[in-house]
C-alpha cells in the first residue's frame, strides 16, 4: 500500500507515541491515519492494542474486529480479539475465537501462542497438571503476552499454590495494569493481609474495566468498612 509522505509522518509519530506511553496521542493519531487509509488492518490492529493499553476495551474490540475483516486469518489479531472480548467479561465470544486459534496455528506447543492455548484448552477441563506445565512454557517463550500470565496464575491458585500463583498475577500486571483478573485476585490477597489501601487501588482498576461487577463491588464495599486504623497497615 502506497502512503503519501504526510500519512507516513503522522503513522511515525503514532507509533513514537505508543512507545513512549502516551496513549491519547498514539490513538488519535491512528485514528487519523485511518480515515485516509480505512483498510489498513495492520495499522488498525496497532489502534486496537493502543485502546487496550489504555482500557478502552470495548473501543478496542471494535477495531479488531475491523481488522479481521481484511485479515480472518491473521492469528495475532484474533488472539488480541479474544483478549479484548475476555476483558469485557464476554468469555463465550472470547472462547470461540480461540478455537478458531487452534485450528489456524500449529498445535506442537513449542510456539508461546500455541502453549497458551493448549493451556487454556486444559484449564475449562480442569486438567490442572497439564494446563501448569503449557502455561509455564507460555510465559517462558514470551514472558509479555496478555493473559498468559493470568492464567497461569489461575491455574497455580487452583492447585493450591498461592505464592507462586500471586507471582503471576503480578507479572500480569506489569504487562497490563488494566487486567481485570489480576487486579481482583491481588486485591483480594492483599485486603486478606490487612493491606487495604493498596488492595483498593487494584480494586479501583478492576472496576474501570467492569464497572457493574458484583464481586468487585462488594470487595469495594468491605474494605470501605473495615477500620482506619486497618487501611493504614496498623
Amino acid at each position: 500500500m502506497l502512503w503519501a509522505h504526510g500519512s507516513e509522518v503522522r503513522l511515525r509519530q503514532a507509533s513514537a507515541a505508543y512507545e513512549s506511553g502516551d496513549l491519547a496521542a498514539a490513538i488519535w493519531l491512528y485514528r487519523e491515519f485511518l480515515k485516509d487509509f480505512p483498510d489498513a488492518a495492520e495499522i488498525r490492529s496497532n489502534l486496537g492494542a493502543a485502546l487496550v493499553r489504555d482500557g478502552q476495551f470495548a473501543d478496542a474490540r471494535t477495531e479488531y474486529n475491523l481488522a479481521l475483516r481484511r485479515v480472518p486469518n491473521n492469528s495475532q489479531v484474533r488472539m488480541n480479539l479474544a483478549l479484548a472480548y475476555y476483558k469485557l467479561g464476554r468469555l463465550a465470544e472470547a472462547v470461540t475465537h480461540l478455537e478458531v486459534l487452534h485450528n489456524l496455528q500449529p498445535r506442537d506447543g513449542e510456539s508461546a501462542e500455541s502453549a497458551f492455548l493448549l493451556g487454556q484448552s486444559e484449564l475449562l477441563r480442569n486438567d490442572l497438571v497439564a494446563a501448569v506445565g503449557h502455561l509455564a512454557r507460555a510465559v517462558e517463550l514470551n514472558p509479555k503476552m496478555p493473559w498468559a500470565h493470568t492464567l497461569y496464575g489461575q491455574a497455580l491458585r487452583r492447585e493450591g499454590r498461592l505464592e507462586q500463583a500471586n507471582a503471576q498475577f503480578n507479572e500480569e500486571l506489569q504487562v497490563n495494569p488494566y487486567d481485570f483478573t489480576a487486579n481482583t485476585e491481588v486485591a483480594m490477597l492483599l485486603r486478606q493481609d490487612g493491606k487495604l489501601d493498596e488492595a483498593l487501588a487494584h480494586v479501583t482498576l478492576a472496576l474501570q474495566v467492569r464497572p457493574n461487577d458484583p464481586g468487585v463491588l462488594y470487595q469495594r464495599a468491605s474494605i470501605h468498612l473495615r477500620p482506619a486504623c486497618h487501611r493504614s497497615g496498623r
